[in-house]
């Protein structure tokens, strides 16, 4: 027997395949499938195994270019390449984007979007689901009025959870046991490559080590495709694909004539629509404004300012997955500003800060000056200089909404001297497997005074 690959070639011409498998983790997986949400970002990963040889079955090294996912029904070639901005609903490509994917985290995810439709089909009041803290008790602190303090009986709520997070682990125990089956299942001499061991294929008393490569998958569509592999050979106009549909191939070896039959299933998931609570710790829940629990960051008494901070996260069934990033058209769609007139003695002014950042975003351009019968006392960028980010550095996969306020009477202008307010904006977040979040951010009118900012979902 010689030893493995001892007459490999480089060049893209090649005579024939005597291996080719198309799988998840495991080589000997045949015809499994996953999930990917169907954001167009999150990718699942799908490994092609390949051993091209000459006329003299001489192993012959192909080129990645050589290779290509291709839809099993039909044989069409899916897109392939880094411009995720084309108008295909399938993105092929050799590049991780990196955002999370996890199966057993989908499942959950899904399990418990099902709990939830489920409990709105049912008219259960959702009320039940969406109000403080667990057990807990807040009380409003505003610098001009207090309310008086509620209460949640959350046992509905976490029973729902609880029943979500036994089924998850049932499934992966299941994942477990069939992972370790497959993996001591495996036949003719394939070994798995999950932790990229190679893959040994002999035949007439040769060994030859198989190429691989890893596949990242996205999707725009909204149904299921089985997903197969092509090899071209350059210069003499053959091509082999995975996609011999009466061709027996449980070993990747094909029918001996270049044919072969294997797949994975690629079904896209709708990307879940989580309740308000999941996105944020309330203060309370009070003529529909779902009020956000806020932390003291600084307080002048001078100026008779406080500055606190309030933090949009996703919590999904006790486990907070991260958030990335703002995905707002511009920075002007994050800040809030407002204040009570000339007859008024409050006004407020909001920052946001991305998951882990130092730079916050703010008004700059629109905000100029805070003024006081025609006088300018001091502008934006010295207010958030004093008072601005103090814990937003350290808030990885949270968005951090900061805002500063006072009794004070003083008016909020532009640089021009016009007066300016914007007590709403639109904010789209976006979490770690590429899902988008639309969410309503506003100063809450009327009994809070603009002290405290309210979330909402849109």
């Amino acid at each position: 027997m010689s030893s493995a690959n001892q007459n490999e070639t480089r060049a893209k011409t090649f005579e024939n395949v005597i291996f080719f498998r198309v799988y998840l983790d495991s080589v000997s997986e045949q015809a499994k499938t996953t999930n990917v949400y169907r954001n167009g970002r999150q990718q699942c990963r799908i490994r092609v195994g390949y051993i091209a040889v000459d006329a003299n079955e001489n192993q012959v090294l192909v080129d990645d270019s050589q290779v290509r996912l291709i839809f099993y029904t039909g044989g069409v070639k899916i897109w392939h390449g880094n411009d995720w901005s084309n108008g295909a609903t399938w993105y092929s490509s050799f590049t991780d984007r990196g955002y999370t994917w996890t199966p057993n985290d989908m499942a959950e995810a899904k399990a418990l979007q099902d709990d939830i439709d489920k409990v709105l089909s049912e008219n259960i009041n959702v009320r039940s689901l969406t109000m403080l803290r667990p057990g807990g008790k807040r009380r409003i602190q505003s610098l001009t009025s207090e309310a008086p303090e509620h209460s949640w009986d959350p046992a509905f709520f976490e029973a729902m959870v609880e029943e979500t997070r036994i089924r998850a682990a049932a499934d992966q125990s299941t994942h477990e046991e069939n992972e370790s089956r497959l993996v001591a299942g495996c036949v003719n001499g394939v070994s798995p490559d999950a932790n990229d061991k190679p893959i040994i294929i002999e035949r007439h008393g040769r060994q030859y080590n198989a190429q691989t490569k890893i596949f990242y998958l996205s999707s725009l569509n909204d149904f299921s495709e089985d997903i197969a592999a092509e090899l071209a050979s350059a210069g003499n106009n053959k091509w082999f694909m995975t996609n011999h549909i009466n061709v027996d191939d449980d070993d990747g070896m094909g029918n001996g004539r270049g044919q072969f039959n294997s797949k994975v299933s690629v079904n896209p998931v709708t990307p879940p629509s989580y309740p308000i609570d999941y996105f944020g710790d309330f203060l309370e829940r009070r003529d529909d404004h779902y009020v956000l629990l806020d932390t003291y960051v600084w307080w002048g008494s001078s100026h008779q300012m406080r500055a606190t901070e309030q933090y949009i996260h996703l919590k999904v069934a006790g486990v907070y997955k991260k958030l990335l990033r703002i995905v707002s058209p511009d920075m002007t769609m994050v800040c809030l500003y407002w204040d009570a007139g000339d007859v008024g003695a409050e006004w407020s002014y909001s920052y946001a800060g991305e998951p882990g950042s130092s730079t916050l975003w703010h008004e700059v351009q629109t905000i100029g000056y805070f003024t006081a019968g025609g006088s300018r006392i001091f502008n934006s960028n010295d207010l958030i200089g004093w008072m601005g980010g103090r814990i937003v550095r350290n808030q990885d996969g949270k968005v951090t909404i900061g805002q500063i306020m006072s009794n004070q009477h003083l008016q909020i202008d532009d640089w021009n001297g016009r007066h300016r307010s914007k007590n709403s904006v639109n904010l789209v977040v976006e979490d770690e497997f590429g899902n988008f979040h639309n969410l309503r951010l506003y100063l809450p009118t009327g009994h809070y005074n603009f002290n405290y900012v309210a979330l909402q979902k849109r």
